[in-house]
């Protein structure tokens, strides 16, 4: 049976470790983008029903006038 030196292990075990934490930092970035993205969604959809309702107030303000 070959024993493996601890430098190789080592090696191993770091280079684990740094894909561990690479894999982690790139799915919160993912998460995070993902959970920014709708809630702009949310925010643009709330912006354009506001502005819709202050456009057809200002179209029934004027038809009234007429």
């Amino acid at each position: 049976m070959v024993m493996v030196s601890s430098a190789v292990l080592g090696a191993a075990v770091g280079s684990g470790l740094a894909l561990m934490v690479a894999v982690t930092i790139v799915m919160y970035r993912y998460y995070l983008l993902r959970r920014r993205g709708k809630e702009w969604d949310e925010l643009d959809r709330w912006e354009e029903t506001r502005i819709l309702r202050k456009l057809q107030l200002r179209f029934e303000l004027e038809e009234r006038v007429h």
